[in-house]
């Protein structure tokens, strides 16, 4: 099944209520605690998620005396840019590698103490890269398959000029029609000179209402009730003849 990865004002008005589910009235005696990817997050706004994408949000209720108690835990999938980062970071850990086959080991010997130092240094520095490229490998062996408008490529574009991506799971009947090198998975991306402008953007349904998706900058996250995502073509008919746009439901409180 495939994932439509919603953009940074979508992610604003997930961030109220569970991931295609409906929430909890929150009473006067309700404490709401956040954890995302694992970490308690305090003051929680919906900043946090602003620009992540969703992968799932569970909610677990628990009672204690008069309190009741909402564990929202939120689990995100890794920010195109940090993918980006991380691919283009390789050439600056194998320039590390080369500096030090060009470390010359006999001067080391005629060196004095301060030009001990700063080798140390240098090595110390050096070594933090190497670590740092151990990491970025071990990533990138797993790293889904990347299409772009289309094509495989190895490479993400610049987060700027992307007007839509889709995820597509491990495993998943549509990774597996690309065979053993979506064993990962696959990252479509869709740039904005390549996609129509209606594709780009999903279907927003504002209490049974099509409203444009320029509405979600106005919705008061507080007053949401629910956010459920439709990402597969069955459900997305019922709403558009595009199945690739996505649907996004909304209720807002007290409709």
């Amino acid at each position: 099944m495939k994932t439509l990865i919603i953009s940074a004002l979508c992610a604003l008005a997930l961030c109220s209520v569970p991931y295609g589910a409906e929430a909890r009235p929150a009473q006067s005696d309700t404490l709401d605690r956040y954890v995302i990817d694992g970490v308690d997050v305090t003051g929680f706004d919906g900043s946090q998620l602003v620009g992540k994408t969703i992968q799932s949000y569970d909610v677990t209720v628990s009672k204690s005396g008069r309190t009741v108690c909402r564990t929202h835990s939120i689990t995100t999938l890794p920010s195109l840019s940090d993918l980006r980062g991380k691919f283009s970071g390789m050439s600056l850990s194998l320039d590390a590698l080369k500096k030090l086959e060009d470390i010359d080991f006999e001067e080391i010997k005629k060196m004095g103490a301060g030009d001990m130092e700063k080798l140390k240094e240098q090595i110390d520095g050096l070594k933090d890269e190497l670590e740092i490229y151990k990491n970025i490998s071990a990533d990138v062996m797993h790293r889904p398959l990347i299409i772009v408008d289309g094509t495989e490529t190895e490479s993400i574009p610049d987060p700027q000029d992307i007007a839509s991506v889709i995820v597509t799971r491990p495993g998943s009947k549509a990774a597996l029609e690309y065979g053993d090198k979506a064993r990962n998975g696959v990252l479509e991306i869709n740039t904005k000179k390549n996609a129509p402008l209606d594709s780009a953007r999903p279907v927003v349904i504002l209490d049974g209402k099509e409203v444009s998706s320029d509405v979600m900058n106005t919705l008061d996250p507080k007053k949401i009730q629910s956010v459920t995502v439709f990402k597969n073509a069955e459900d997305v008919k019922k709403y558009t003849d595009d199945p690739n746009r996505g649907v996004i439901v909304i209720k807002t409180k007290g409709k």
